[in-house]
């Protein structure tokens, strides 16, 4: 038995939709799923990086879940740069302080930041704050 393999997109589809709505508990102002055409909004991105690993012989499974938050705004000077990285590094902390809760086989181990919050993208009007993270989580089958 290999010891990891991909997550399939029907595992990662179950992971956003449990993210999204704990997202939007850490602050009901945020627009989510869609960048508004005004900002500010964020967004969740899974990567393709994701697997599972440490399988074992009854189906048990650790999994490394890849994401990215992006955090879009409509102007760009050094207050919005400064507020849309708090909100990214908020988003975080959120993440380690009050880690969601998955399914009732699945046990979050940690999310974590993988890159600091940073400015990806600028165009006028949708500059675009990113930060990369990893959700840890153990799969039990009973």
């Amino acid at each position: 038995m290999p010891n990891s393999s991909s997550l399939s997109l029907q595992q990662s589809n179950v992971l956003i939709e449990v993210l999204y709505p704990w997202l939007k508990q850490f602050n009901e102002s945020l627009m989510l799923e869609e960048h508004s055409s005004e900002g500010p909004s964020v967004a969740l991105y899974r990567k393709p990086e994701s697997e599972k690993y440490d399988l074992d012989v009854i189906g048990g499974y650790s999994a490394r879940f890849e994401f990215s938050l992006s955090y879009k705004v409509a102007k760009l000077d050094t207050d919005t740069k400064l507020e849309a990285t708090r909100v990214l590094t908020d988003l975080v902390a959120h993440f380690n302080d009050t880690p969601p809760t998955l399914t009732e086989k699945d046990r979050v181990i940690k999310i974590e930041a993988v890159t600091n919050p940073a400015l990806v993208e600028e165009k006028e009007g949708k500059d675009l704050f990113r930060v990369d993270c990893v959700l840890i989580y153990r799969h039990r089958m009973f």
